[in-house]
């Protein structure tokens, strides 16, 4: 009888276990379909649908957009988070998005939105070229 209260037991945390692998995925699923959508709305009419800097108004534009594909360069262990995070959140100046803030967005991305960033970088670390 021991026995098969231990088994249960086992059972019960394998299963427990499982399930928190499962909702773990399924969160994070959910976390690269709200970044692939903010990607879509925010930033592909300039770096294109498929992230390569192919927008529809990429031709309109003085310094051509960047790939995002390529944001993991050979080498590299990890997606540069930071990096990216710091690209997008106005810390870094990129000349062709203006000074501090992204003037297609203007404050989207900041106070309470700022998750939306997280959700972004996110799935943009989905689309690289060089996992």
């Amino acid at each position: 009888m021991k026995t098969i209260i231990s088994m249960a037991w086992i059972i019960l945390v394998a299963l427990l276990f499982s399930d928190a692998a499962l909702a773990t995925t399924t969160d994070r699923e959910k976390l690269i379909e709200r970044g692939k959508h903010a990607y879509l709305i925010y930033c592909s009419n300039c770096h294109g649908q498929d992230a390569t800097g192919n927008g529809p108004i990429a031709q309109l534009l003085t310094v051509s957009p960047s790939d995002l594909t390529l944001l993991k360069r050979e080498g590299m262990e990890e997606f540069p988070f930071g990096e990216v995070k710091s690209s997008i959140d106005g810390r870094k100046d990129v000349k062709p998005h203006g000074f501090q803030k992204m003037p297609v967005w203007g404050d989207a991305f900041g106070g309470k939105r700022a998750i939306l960033i997280n959700e972004l970088i996110h799935y943009l670390e989905t689309l690289q070229k060089n996992p």
